[in-house]
């Protein structure tokens, strides 16, 4: 059957519409999950409870971009951490667990996430004490300085804070977007 000119159009039109009606809204990028941990700006604490049960206070105070004398010569990305222990049980952290990266929150093996730089020499960047590695307990106060230097550039990123004591990892447990 052959539908004259005018008819064809105004179906093609209606089936045009239709579609575009019917049609499933969506996002195409992946990486808008939202996080399964608490997630805030530079400056703000964050309540943190480990694998443990041990609890403390978490604050990217600030971050800061340094052109060069991070390792290579090159620049890296300061941040400025202060860990409070709110609990009797030890509340552990270490540079390594505490993780930057380029592009916010996924389920991605393949995201680019990168633990802080152990070979920044951190007298010479003038970002002193670097945070390595320890644990806090009820009024006990960590605070220094994570620098990373390799796949995280100056502009925005995102700072977890891992469970170094999971029995799965990496467990992210809070999370920072931060600007330099």
């Amino acid at each position: 059957m052959v539908l004259p000119t005018p008819l064809s159009a105004a179906v093609s039109t209606l089936l045009a519409i239709t579609a575009c009606v019917t049609a499933p809204l969506g996002n195409a990028d992946p990486t808008t999950q939202q996080a399964p941990f608490p997630t805030e700006k530079s400056g703000t604490t964050i309540h943190v409870t480990e694998y443990s049960t041990a609890t403390a206070d978490v604050t990217v105070n600030n971050a800061n971009w340094i052109s060069s004398g991070c390792s290579a010569g090159g620049g890296c990305n300061v941040i400025e951490l202060t860990i409070v222990g709110k609990s009797d049980t030890q509340f552990s952290y270490s540079e390594r667990s505490i993780t930057a990266a380029s592009s916010p929150w996924r389920q991605d093996p393949y995201r680019d996430i990168q633990g802080g730089s152990s070979t920044v020499d951190y007298q010479k960047i003038n970002k002193t004490p670097p945070l390595r590695s320890g644990a806090v307990t009820n009024g006990q106060t960590a605070h220094g300085y994570i620098a990373y230097d390799s796949t995280v550039k100056q502009g925005d990123f995102y700072i977890e804070f891992n469970d170094p004591n999971a029995p799965a990892a990496p467990t992210p447990l809070a999370g920072w977007k931060v600007h330099t």
